[in-house]
């Protein structure tokens, strides 16, 4: 189905769920699974993968249980240990970690520690309306340059940015736009 809107970008992109698609629990998300079809995985869970090249992209759906057990952690424990490629990235919408005035999302922790064993390379979110970089970090947001995914936090698009009140111990880079775009 061709979606207007997305023009030449629509054969790469990959959509996740994120809070306004539910509308503070007002709605099931179904205008964001109706809108992107089966490119949104399937309704109600919103989390898939795919490959491109040497890359497994896996997207989660952070918006709904990902704490260990649950049947979205499951489920990735399961893809990422049939993937065979080198590198491997995860997007979702809420970061598990952000200096950004929206904050994090530690109910992500569970499929941040899923990305961590299998050898993940970066997580890529939005949410936070400011951009910010992190230091390969673990699980729980340690610093490990060895074996910690780089998370960058990309919510640029289109809201009003937005300062930190905070920084982040592993934060690299944050950069905050003044004004809307």
């Amino acid at each position: 189905m061709l979606r207007p809107a997305l023009g030449t970008s629509q054969g790469r992109t990959w959509p996740v769920p994120g809070n306004h698609d539910f509308a503070d629990g007002k709605s099931d998300g179904s205008g964001h699974y109706s809108y992107f079809g089966a490119d949104a995985g399937a309704p109600g869970s919103g989390y898939y993968s795919h490959d491109l090249g040497a890359w497994h992209i896996v997207a989660l759906n952070s918006e709904t249980s990902a704490h260990p057990g649950s049947p979205q952690e499951a489920w990735l424990r399961q893809d990422l240990a049939a993937n065979p490629r080198k590198c491997t990235l995860a997007l979702f919408h809420t970061p598990v970690f952000g200096s950004g005035s929206n904050g994090g999302n530690p109910h992500m922790q569970g499929c941040g520690g899923s990305c961590d064993e299998s050898g993940a390379d970066v997580v890529v979110n939005g949410h936070n309306h400011s951009y910010e970089r992190f230091a390969p970090q673990n699980p729980d947001g340690i610093m490990d340059p060895s074996r910690g995914i780089r998370q960058f936090t990309v919510g640029t698009g289109g809201a009003q940015l937005t300062n930190f009140p905070a920084r982040f111990p592993t934060a690299r880079s944050a950069i905050t736009l003044v004004g809307e775009c």
